[in-house]
């Protein structure tokens, strides 16, 4: 049977993300993959509002508040209301910034990981995906679909 599309894009996510936590659980950081794009952003960033955070991880607000509250049950961030109020600030704690700098050689090891896998396929892994979002920003899955359906 042929996998359709949606599960060959889980499996791969499952394979990619599941070794990566083997690492981690490995070297003893309790951390998660998809902590990545956020603590990423905080180290080069500092003090970051929920929303910019969400926007450089490439997920929901909703998402990333999630993401963010189980990374403070770890005690790798902190999160304060701005000067304002409204917005929440999240910092990384004295611990998700050692975590980070330990984690330094790790990441680069992904790099070149991903860059070793890349060289076993047909095309970039990263740069196909690439192009698949750009895509689906010309005109989105369902608007396609929706077509498809009407021309039966």
């Amino acid at each position: 049977m042929e996998r359709g599309l949606g599960t060959l894009l889980r499996h791969v996510t499952a394979h990619l993300d599941g070794d990566l936590q083997a690492i981690y659980d490995e070297i003893g950081v309790p951390i998660r993959p998809r902590f990545y794009p956020i603590i990423r952003q905080l180290v080069c960033s500092g003090p970051v509002a929920v929303g910019e955070l969400a926007e450089a991880a490439a997920v929901t607000q909703p998402a990333a508040t999630q993401t963010i509250a189980e990374m403070a049950k770890v005690g790798l961030v902190t999160i304060a209301k701005g000067r304002d109020g409204r917005k929440h600030l999240v910092s990384l704690t004295s611990k998700g910034s050692e975590i980070a700098r330990q984690l330094r050689p790790v990441w680069g090891s992904v790099a070149t990981s991903v860059a070793e896998l890349d060289g076993e396929l047909s095309q970039p892994l990263s740069q196909f995906l690439s192009e698949v979002l750009e895509a689906l920003d010309r005109e989105p899955f369902r608007d396609r679909i929706r077509r498809a359906m009407k021309n039966g």
